[in-house]
């Protein structure tokens, strides 16, 4: 399974189908349109293969309509389709003088469609080179996003890591152009980061996700409102437990010292307090929380090995409320890599966790929390 199978769900902050067909030239597909707001994207194709043989291709908007038109039969899942319609959208787009970001857009449009109906190192090649010729034009689409997706997933799953760190760093630049995709952002940054890792096992690599995780808790304490930072907090807990992994690494591998890490983390608690948007949405400790816990293993995950991955560390990261007598309870994975199905083995044994009083206690604290995160750490063979 994709380390990156998290990035090609469709996520609220970015508004997938915002890009609509509208005016009276378009009127003869309407039920596509009125698909689309509804965001039936299975509906939408179907209404497109239904629309596209009736449409006249020499029309000055045939380009539009089919770079639409392959949208929704991307999302739909429909690749043969896509491919299609990026090839009519190409043409249309050259015939008609479009826009370059336009036409530029559709021959990403195509060379996805490609790479996702049969997977090639040559069709790779075609699609970073379209993303690139993209990323020189103004704005950003919804299909150059999953492009920039795709590619990097790509070259993950091939342990491509040179080409996975300009893969992301292509979506960083792609993303960063729109508010809207400020959690992609972070996601590129990230993975950037990790494929630079599997290549180099440094400790700058290493400072380089801790400072990107501080970031996005800045970014999360600025922000006017919870509602603004939902895909923000959703992702920060990707970010924290590839930073554990590689600083368990280090530390075993003595590369990283542990008065290093213990320094880091002082200082990004003192950074901290109690009444922080993001100490409250996250649970993190802050330098003066008095009520710590410590976790009781009453059963050990089994975890799974990964061949591509051996040697290194994974990390699972669970949420469970926790009541007075300190059972875990309602368990969730936040994040497991790096690979989920990590996540798994821990929650096999989540019932048998429980919590007794840390180092710091007093007598008003409580075992019962809501929400309270815990991490776990193992060597994969």
């Amino acid at each position: 399974m994709s380390v990156l199978r998290h990035l090609r769900r469709l996520t609220a902050g970015v508004a997938i189908g915002a890009v609509l067909l509208s005016g009276s030239s378009f009127a003869d597909i309407k039920s596509f349109n009125d698909a689309m707001i509804a965001r039936d994207y299975k509906k939408a194709a179907a209404e497109a293969a239904a629309t596209w043989p009736t449409l006249d291709k020499s029309r000055d908007d045939i380009a539009i309509i089919a770079r639409e038109f392959g949208f929704a039969a991307y999302v739909s899942g429909d690749f043969a389709a896509a491919r299609m319609y990026g090839e009519a959208a190409v043409a249309g787009g050259i015939a008609h003088n479009e826009a370059a970001e336009l036409r530029a857009g559709s021959e990403v449009l195509l060379r996805l469609a490609d790479l996702k109906l049969a997977p090639t190192k040559a069709k790779r090649d075609l699609l970073y080179a379209a993303l690139n010729a993209r990323a020189e034009k103004e704005g950003l689409d919804l299909i150059s996003y999953f492009g920039a997706d795709v590619l990097t997933a790509y070259d993950f799953d091939n342990g491509s890591w040179s080409d996975a760190v300009a893969d992301a760093a292509l979506g960083e630049r792609l993303t960063d152009r729109d508010e809207a995709y400020a959690a992609q952002v972070y996601r590129f940054g990230l993975f950037r980061h990790v494929a630079r890792y599997m290549g180099e096992n440094t400790v700058e690599v290493y400072k380089d996700v801790y400072a990107l995780r501080q970031r996005m808790i800045a970014a999360i304490n600025a922000a006017p409102n919870d509602e603004d930072v939902a895909a923000l907090t959703a992702f920060y807990w990707e970010i924290y437990a590839w930073e554990t992994s590689m600083e368990t690494h280090l530390l075993g591998r003595r590369k990283l010292q542990k008065d290093q890490v213990e320094a880091l983390s002082e200082a990004a608690k003192k950074s901290r307090s109690i009444n922080d948007r993001a100490t409250r949405l996250l649970t993190l400790s802050a330098a003066d929380d008095p009520c710590e816990t410590r976790i009781e293993m009453r059963r050990t995950p089994s975890y799974p090995s990964s061949a591509r991955y051996k040697g290194l560390i994974g990390t699972v990261i669970l949420r469970v409320d926790i009541d007075a007598k300190g059972v875990a309870k309602n368990p969730k994975i936040l994040a497991a890599v790096p690979e989920t199905v990590f996540g798994d083995a821990v929650m096999k044994t989540a019932a048998y966790l429980r919590f007794v009083p840390g180092k710091t206690w007093s007598s008003s604290c409580s075992l019962a929390k809501p929400g309270n995160v815990t991490t776990f750490v193992f060597s994969i063979r």
